[in-house]
């Protein structure tokens, strides 16, 4: 009795650990990076999820753009499934620091940033999609790091 108590109390134990490990939007224990250094340019794709009467919600892939730390106008593309429903709110792609990267729109759902600022950062960004009817989905907060 008492050994099934405790083991009760290690499983439920590592099932609390292991959620909260986890990032709540995409499930994953660690997020998928992507390193756009010597000149690679990275592509995200951003997806947007739905299921039945709850609220939309994106998910991105990578979530996690490494640059290098130079000025090297690195390039970043977000990308939308040609076929969605949704595309870029204006201006889509917004940084914490504006100053950070230049962004611009290449058709409503494509949108590409270049890195302007050399040194070691996080930059904070938010995307920002609505469907083609115009119904906002809540935007995401992802992150750029220059190291």
């Amino acid at each position: 009795m008492k050994t099934s108590g405790r083991v009760l109390v290690v499983v439920t134990g590592l099932a609390i650990f292991g959620c909260a490990q986890m990032n709540p939007r995409s499930g994953l224990m660690r997020p998928e990076k992507a390193e756009c250094k010597n000149g690679n340019n990275c592509d995200v794709i951003v997806t947007v999820n739905c299921k039945g009467s709850a609220p939309c919600w994106l998910t991105v892939n990578p979530e996690l753009i490494l640059l290098r730390k130079t000025i090297s106008n690195d390039k970043i593309t977000w990308k939308l499934d040609a076929s969605s429903d949704f595309k870029f709110d204006s201006p889509g792609i917004s940084f914490d620091d504006p100053s950070a990267f230049r962004c611009e729109g290449n058709g409503p759902r494509q949108r590409h940033c270049f890195s302007l600022k050399p040194g070691t950062e996080a930059y904070k960004y938010d995307i920002r999609v609505l469907s083609d009817s115009g119904q906002r989905v809540d935007p995401y907060d992802p992150w750029v790091v220059v190291n």
